[in-house]
């Protein structure tokens, strides 16, 4: 049943792209490699597996009852270079997050190429995000689509989280701009007073959205995600523009000497990574753009500075942390191109840098069959794709730069 619509979606990407003016030939291969993807991905309804999926097995449940033991097998499975996730009755499934980058990512190409199958493709797949929607009693939000230990925290798959919530959010306010559907723009507006209901946290005068509802745990990604997926819902709720912009304040107060910004507020969430990086210095672009404010561009500016000399190496490898290369990931290298895409008028070393980083992406983590390799170790690769941490991300980054053009165009 699946593979002759399929057959029919690869045909009709690829005359709407070959009609498709292409300013340069990164922008080109970029395009062509996205239009590739959505075949692969549409064959598969857009299922698979992922990296931190080890919950969803009823054997690993079982035997995995404290949170060391659970954190102990997400890592194992996350790490093992062998795909075990059949022997463990792991399921492949349909993510909330890589629905909603799917989303995204088809909303802008129908603007791209309006004459493509993309709005089309947008809204069946919004639907399936409005099917996916978590009732609570503060509202309703999206979940990941399986139990999640960290070293700080546990939340169920039944409960909504900050970034699935925003990613689902920025989805559907993406689909919204391209059809006629007045409901997925109400979805949209509905998630945002979740995240305002049951997420929003205040502690004196500062106020952050927490990661999920109970959680007190500051996280700067996560808080900026909601921040500015709040802010694109803001004129349907005077209450939502205070708390975006208050959220926003939260985590530029916080901002290192250096530029950077720790995961979390905690001793041991100190560290600075590349991608969860990318995701505040993308979410400063747009509130940036939505506020003017002197304080945001110098915080921009600052980490943008700090991210493209300490977090890209040279050769377009997106670092894993300002300490170590390694292990260089899909996640981090798409989430850099679709940042720099974005944030190329703040800086002029942006688009090249994207560039670089998809150049390099292109040679040491596309397979054979288009899909992504989910990480480059010193000595070996972990090969097995995963849809919602690399594919739909590097779909994302692939669209982003198409619409950039070329920086030697």
């Amino acid at each position: 049943m699946v593979e002759p619509r399929a057959q029919k979606f690869d045909q009709s990407v690829a005359a709407s792209s070959n009609e498709k003016k292409r300013p340069g030939a990164t922008s080109a291969e970029a395009l062509d490699l996205a239009t590739r993807l959505c075949g692969i991905l549409e064959r598969s309804d857009f299922s698979g597996y992922d990296p931190y999926d080890a919950l969803r097995s009823p054997i690993l449940h079982r035997l995995t009852p404290t949170p060391m033991l659970r954190r102990v097998a997400t890592q194992s499975l996350k790490r093992s270079p062998i795909n075990l996730r059949r022997l463990l009755l792991i399921t492949p499934t349909a993510h909330v997050k890589g629905l909603s980058l799917c989303v995204s990512a088809f909303a802008k190409l129908a603007v791209l190429i309006p004459d493509g199958p993309w709005s089309t493709l947008a809204a069946g797949l919004a639907e399936r995000l409005l099917d996916r929607r978590i009732s609570t009693s503060d509202g309703t939000g999206w979940g990941y689509d399986f139990d999640v230990q960290t070293r700080w925290g546990y939340y169920e798959r039944t409960e909504p989280n900050a970034v699935a919530t925003a990613f689902a959010i920025e989805a559907l306010a993406d689909v919204a701009v391209v059809s006629d559907r007045k409901d997925f723009a109400a979805a949209a507006e509905a998630g945002a007073r979740f995240a305002c209901s049951g997420l929003a946290i205040s502690v004196g005068d500062d106020l952050y959205f927490s990661y999920f509802r109970g959680s007190t745990t500051p996280i700067h990604n996560a808080n900026l995600l909601l921040a500015r997926a709040v802010a694109r819902c803001a004129h349907t709720d005077r209450g939502l523009p205070e708390m975006a912009t208050r959220a926003l304040w939260y985590t530029l107060a916080r901002q290192r000497e250096d530029g950077s910004w720790p995961y979390g507020e905690t001793p041991p969430l100190a560290w600075v990574d590349g991608y969860h990086t990318a995701y505040v210095l993308d979410c400063l672009g747009y509130c940036n753009g939505a506020i003017a404010s002197s304080r945001v561009r110098s915080g921009l500016s600052r980490g943008l500075d700090l991210y493209l000399r300490r977090l890209i190496d040279p050769d377009g490898a997106p670092r894993a942390s300002l300490e170590s290369r390694y292990p260089l990931d899909v996640h981090a290298a798409a989430s850099a191109i679709a940042a720099l895409c974005r944030l190329r008028s703040f800086d002029r070393r942006a688009l090249p840098t994207a560039e670089r980083v998809f150049r390099w992406s292109v040679d040491r983590l596309l397979r054979a069959d288009g899909r992504f390799a989910f990480q480059q170790h010193r000595h070996w690769r972990n090969a097995i794709p995963f849809v919602r941490w690399g594919d739909a991300h590097m779909l994302v980054a692939l669209v982003e730069l198409a619409a950039t053009g070329s920086a030697d165009a």
